[in-house]
């Protein structure tokens, strides 16, 4: 990622700096999103963009009463409950964690840190739960990360 944000930022001898990246690219914090309290966010996040709400008391019976089983050698376990994350590889599950940190990535994409474009400030770049955050520095990404820290997201 690096390389291509090389490309896109104006670096070279008038520019001081050289583009940072830091990728959070993993299922962590996809796999986050198990507690209680985090699931009403969610919930209530949905609420406030009018979803409907038999469909979010479907969505808090499904994720509260999650079970499993595990399969080895022609013998199945018995069920047993699933605490954490959404259903990895789920229909629902991107939309369901974009949704849970739009505010996340709204208030980056909307702070001044980052590498700027035309006049536009490119800091964040997110698909799924992979999120990359762009910064002209060390010292930007490291306020970037502050504005994270400071929200309790990372």
């Amino acid at each position: 990622m690096l390389f291509t944000c090389k490309n896109v930022c104006p670096c070279g001898p008038a520019v001081p700096w050289k583009p940072v990246s830091f990728a959070l690219s993993d299922r962590t914090m996809l796999d986050q999103i198990k507690s209680n309290q985090i699931y009403w966010t969610l919930f209530k996040q949905l609420i406030d963009d009018g979803v409907n709400r038999q469909l979010i008391a479907l969505l808090s019976f499904w994720y509260s009463h999650q079970q499993a089983s595990v399969v080895w050698l022609n013998t199945q376990s018995s069920p047993f409950c699933v605490g954490n994350g959404t259903e990895q590889g789920g229909i629902l599950s991107p939309y369901l964690f974009t949704r849970y940190i739009r505010p996340l990535l709204t208030m980056i994409a909307f702070s001044s840190v980052g590498c700027h474009i035309g006049g536009i400030a490119v800091n964040i770049f997110a698909y799924a739960d992979d999120i990359v955050l762009l910064a002209p520095s060390w010292h930007a990404l490291q306020d970037l990360l502050s504005l994270n820290v400071a929200k309790n997201w990372v």
